[in-house]
């Protein structure tokens, strides 16, 4: 019976490391060997050998796993890719022996899952797919943290990642959870996983794990940090999120994915520059040909290895020159030259086997060192793109700074005209206070004048004056606490000022910088030609070596023809030294 395995689909800091924490708690097994990931919550949840076959089996394509591209046309038939096929399905037979239920969790899987469900599928498993999402800002947010990517970078590797894996995964089981489903819920996200996708889960262990999973759950995500972007790529793909995240379960999202990426098509191309793009899909055409040269150098080597030992294996060995005196002593005389001559001619072609084999010997390491020199200039172009590509940060992220002093100097204008709102309130209250002091002084003097008339309410006049004198005092001590407001509202705007002049010289450095950062990138063009130069020169020594592999298998052939032939006159000569040995005991003459 087929053992269930179940792939976690989900981008770099995604929270698939999170959800595979907490399958493994519920009884599925990670690998033998595990190793962190670049997730939110951290955890060795990674099978370190399939992740190496991975970058491997990228590489071979032509990319890497932070690459911000889109997989070739028919990726799946590269001549590299097949070649390591044998050694994914050994890894995946080593790494989970054991276990009646199996989880992957390697956002590269997103790109390579045909790759490794034809691996996993040899070794009698059953594949179910998990389609993990989270938030597009909130990963940009923790790679830009942890990884120091830029947020157009982080976008477009979560563009790719969700569509590689919807489209990967047709044709089999799947679910589609969020990390938000998973942190407001998680023993609800296991089990529509164990539905959805058929992966058996115990329930009970399924409850455990999410008790255990729920101390570790965060806040819940920022509204505030979405859009904004001038390309729009983010506001895109927030959309096509919680359109996915509005799905039912057991919906199919290829449909809401394909709309996702014809939306996000144009929104791509302008967060990623033209030239760039061209330039990383030379870089991946250059390594995918220098990869597949070095492959057939390698087979190559290996074919002139094997039938070089063969040739040893199948070799006569020298005669004894002692026992062929011992024996055919009486015909010494008659055979010493001739033999003397075909020793020298067979130590001559042992020496020129010899020779043979050292070069021979040696055209390995010259092709490692042709590797070495190959995986130095690919690092150097690697080195390259990561200074273009900090370079690109920096002046995302100085227009990010001008934007933010537009934002504050707006922000200030808008307080400032707060402030003068307020003051003009503050007077028209002043202005009514006065007012109600003139009638209270009016209503005074009233009272004043009808005292001698009304005996009898003077003492009740007297208590409201006295309370009218006390409202009067409080007042004017609200006012002067409103003057020296007022006081303080005009320091503010004069350290305001200040702050905007202080932004406006700030902005006039940032734009003499410029230039010299378009200096730079003019550096970083030439050192990117004098590669392209390297890579060249590196590919014709290469060529020069298979040249020179091939004129030594020929020389060599023509050698082991020649000391077969002297093999075959050496075995006459014994033969006709025989005989002359038997006429000679038996006392017959001697046979012309």
């Amino acid at each position: 019976m087929s053992r269930p395995v179940l792939f976690l689909l989900g981008m770099h800091a995604g929270g698939t490391s999170a959800l595979a924490t907490s399958l493994a708690q519920a009884g599925a097994t990670l690998g033998a060997t595990t190793t962190p990931t670049i997730d939110e919550d951290g955890g060795s949840t990674r099978c370190a050998r399939l992740t190496a076959l991975s970058d491997e089996a990228l590489r071979c394509i032509g990319i890497t796993w932070d690459s911000p591209v889109a997989l070739p046309d028919r990726w799946e038939s590269n001549d590299a890719l097949k070649a390591l096929a044998p050694a994914a399905a050994e890894a995946v037979a080593e790494e989970y022996r054991d276990g009646d239920a199996v989880v992957v969790a390697d956002p590269r899987m997103c790109r390579l899952l045909p790759f490794w469900r034809e691996a996993f599928e040899q070794n009698g498993f059953a594949p179910s797919v998990a389609l993990t999402l989270r938030r597009p800002h909130e990963v940009a947010t923790a790679l830009a943290k942890r990884a120091q990517f830029a947020p157009e970078k982080s976008l477009a590797l979560w563009h790719h990642h969700v569509v590689d894996g919807e489209r990967g995964s047709r044709g089999l089981r799947r679910a589609l959870v969020t990390f938000e489903q998973w942190q407001s819920d998680p023993a609800a996200t296991l089990q529509r996983i164990a539905r959805d996708a058929h992966f058996p889960l115990a329930s009970t262990a399924a409850r455990d794990a999410a008790q255990k999973a729920r101390p570790r759950v965060k806040n819940g995500h920022d509204e505030r940090s979405a859009g904004g972007m001038q390309s729009g790529l983010d506001t895109v793909l927030e959309a096509g999120y919680a359109r996915l995240a509005r799905l039912a379960p057991g919906v199919d999202p290829r449909r809401d994915v394909e709309a996702l990426a014809s939306a996000a098509r144009p929104a791509m191309t302008a967060a990623i520059a033209p030239w760039l793009a061209a330039e990383l899909d030379a870089a991946r055409e250059s390594t995918v040909r220098i990869a597949t040269e070095l492959a057939l150098t390698q087979s190559r080597l290996q074919a002139a290895t094997g039938e070089l030992n063969a040739l040893r294996a199948h070799a006569a060995p020298p005669p004894d020159a002692s026992m062929l005196v011992a024996q055919l002593e009486a015909l010494r005389e008659d055979r010493a030259r001739e033999r003397a001559l075909l020793i020298d001619e067979l130590t001559k072609t042992r020496g020129e086997i010899v020779r043979m084999t050292t070069a021979v010997a040696e055209a390995p390491r010259n092709a490692e060192a042709m590797r070495i020199e190959l995986a130095q200039a690919h690092r150097d172009l690697y080195d390259e793109r990561a200074t273009i590509s900090r370079l690109a940060d920096e002046i995302e992220s100085t227009r990010r700074d001008a934007d933010g002093n537009a934002k504050r100097f707006d922000s200030a204008r808008h307080h400032l005209e707060a402030l003068a709102t307020e003051l003009a309130q503050t007077r028209e209250t002043a202005q009514a206070r006065e007012h109600d002091y003139a009638v209270i002084a009016d209503e005074i003097d009233a009272w004043r004048a009808q005292a001698s008339d009304i005996q009898a309410e003077r003492d009740k006049l007297l208590k409201d004056r006295d309370h009218a004198m006390r409202e009067v005092s409080r007042l004017s001590t609200e006012l002067d606490a409103l003057r020296h407001e007022r006081d303080g509202a005009i320091a503010d705007r004069e350290s305001l000022n200040e702050a905007m002049r202080q932004s406006g010289q700030a902005l006039s450095v940032l734009r003499d910088e410029l230039p010299r950062r378009a200096a730079a990138e003019t550096m970083v063009a030439r050192e990117r030609d004098g590669l392209l130069i390297a890579l060249k020169s590196a590919q014709e020594r290469i060529t020069a070596l298979e040249s020179m592999v091939g004129e030594r298998s020929s020389y060599i052939a023509e050698l082991v023809q020649r000391h077969n032939a002297l093999a075959g006159r050496l075995n006459d000569l014994d033969k006709r030294s025989l005989v002359r040995v038997a006429v000679r005991l038996g006392g017959k003459s001697k046979p012309r």
